[in-house]
């Protein structure tokens, strides 16, 4: 879900309707469709820099460090200290056989009411925060061991691929390229992690690693495009489908790699998401203006012709976050639908046919009851805030049919205070906001809902393993506006 980056040290922020202190201004901004093309994403830093990446230094892990090369020691705590689930003994890994005749899993998932999800594990994999854009990626080997992608944009670009080895312990390496945005997947005929590192300028570098070097592989040299895990999707067998967006034109392009790139370029797109089917097709989703309003898409790539999904019939776009997910052949989509001034709902979508699909309102944000705080006017006042507002995380799906939907909830409340000079501003004084992520399954008319985890989760990636277990990697708000690594595996 790419829409920009930045790198901190040049003071670009995230997108202030999701983080933790972006409550505190007590009221919302949006993006005009016009101009650019594109939106700021809650799950997506947005900035312009074009750093290198091969400056400065920045560390990975609660106790872990790393050099000016990106190389890091492993390190992690855990933000939760969960592993209830566990059939490694006292490694704390939760092993399986992930690549033979269950993968893809046809079975069913978690997050039903019948079935709920447990946190098998939650632990930190960088618990220090930093500035990162966009989002982690994940992917889990031959045995459901999970390996997280996850990027630094402080001082330069710095991508760490961190392998989880025991309860609480993270075996992390720095990657050769500088990572802004990346994606990562297991090749299960080499037994290698395939790792695609954008580097916040010019070219998608492509590697292997075994757990104890990097092997150079292809790289995909077509200009400033911005690559995310969730655009970028692989079967396990060392076939890459990507959907990335040119940050100069906003033109998407397809690419897919089995030994060579071939590229496809297609239209102009934001908010990219890919997803594969079980027969090794790609299918994509973004966002697009039609007619002065934003409107989201669906595609099979590369040559298939788009279908629009839903039209917003609005020209602001909050939180441009969408997520695909494949039922054999068949599409399942999460996305924002803008409602109107600065209000959006989580929508769930379905493929019935060519250019037919039914759209489901999952949450909406709604200002009943809300409170609001306009501008200030004397020294001193004070104002109460205090709203609920909602993002779409991810998206998952069984190819037997099973669909979860992972989405974000903020409720924003807190107390400014007007500081009067040449003019009033508010200040926080007070924030007592409350975070969430859901997990949702729909039923034949309604959704099983339950609330994950208690925190707030900037962005996600998600996938099922041949078991049936659900593994996420997040980024997370810490108060400051920066963001920690967390990893969690959901079961039964």
């Amino acid at each position: 879900m790419v829409l920009g980056f930045g790198c901190g040290d040049d003071g670009v922020v995230g997108d202030a309707s999701s983080s933790s202190t972006g409550g505190s201004t007590g009221g919302e901004g949006s993006t005009s469709s016009e101009g650019s093309g594109t939106a700021s994403s809650s799950v997506d830093d947005s900035g312009s820099t074009s750093s290198s990446g091969n400056q400065g230094t920045t560390g990975t892990g609660s106790s872990g460090s790393a050099d000016s090369s990106g190389d890091a020691s492993s390190g992690a705590s855990s933000s939760g200290g969960s592993d209830s689930s566990s059939s490694g003994g006292e490694t704390g890994l939760v092993l399986g056989d992930c690549y033979e005749a269950s993968h893809p899993w046809a079975g069913a998932l978690c997050g039903s009411a019948l079935t709920p999800c447990t946190v098998l594990v939650d632990e930190a994999v960088d618990g220090v925060g930093y500035f990162r854009n966009g989002s982690p990626s994940v992917t889990h080997d031959d045995t459901c061991t999970p390996s997280v992608l996850f990027s630094v944009a402080e001082g330069g670009y710095f991508g760490h691929v961190a392998t989880r080895t025991g309860t609480d312990a993270w075996d992390t390496a720095g990657t050769p390229a500088a990572v802004a945005l990346g994606a990562i997947a297991w090749d299960t005929d080499l037994d290698v992690l395939r790792v695609l590192e954008y580097d916040g300028a010019s070219a998608i570098a492509h590697h292997t690693y075994d757990g104890a070097s990097f092997g150079i592989e292809p790289a995909l040299h077509d200009g400033e495009y911005l690559l995310d895990g969730e655009a970028a999707a692989s079967l396990g067998h060392g076939h890459w489908h990507i959907a990335t967006e040119s940050w100069g034109d906003g033109i998407y392009l397809y690419g897919e790699f089995d030994g060579a790139w071939t590229t496809v370029p297609m239209t102009t797109a934001t908010a990219l998401a890919t997803a594969v089917s079980d027969l090794d097709e790609a299918h994509v989703t973004y966002y697009a203006t039609s007619a002065g309003s934003w409107a989201h898409y669906y595609v099979p790539a590369p040559d298939g012709p788009p279908e629009l999904v839903f039209d917003s019939g609005t020209d602001s776009l909050m939180a441009a976050g969408s997520g695909i997910a494949m039922v054999g052949s068949t599409p399942h989509v999460i996305a924002a639908r803008p409602t109107g001034d600065g209000l959006q709902e989580v929508v769930y979508a379905v493929r019935n046919a060519a250019d037919d699909w039914t759209v489901r309102t999952v949450v909406a944000d709604d200002t009943t009851g809300e409170q609001q705080c306009g501008e200030p006017q004397v020294d001193g006042e004070t104002c109460d805030y205090d709203y609920v507002r909602h993002r779409p995380l991810g998206i998952v799906a069984s190819h037997g049919g099973d669909v979860r939907l992972l989405w974000a909830e903020t409720h924003a409340m807190g107390t400014l205070t007007a500081s009067c000079d040449f003019a009033c501003t508010w200040t926080p004084t007070a924030d007592d906001s409350e975070h969430a992520m859901w997990i949702s399954a729909p039923t034949d008319d309604d959704f099983d809902d339950a609330i994950l985890v208690d925190r707030d989760v900037a962005s996600i990636d998600v996938e099922v393993d041949g078991v049936g277990n659900i593994h996420l990697a997040a980024y997370v708000f810490t108060t400051d506006g920066d963001t920690t690594v967390d990893y969690l595996l959901l079961g039964p």
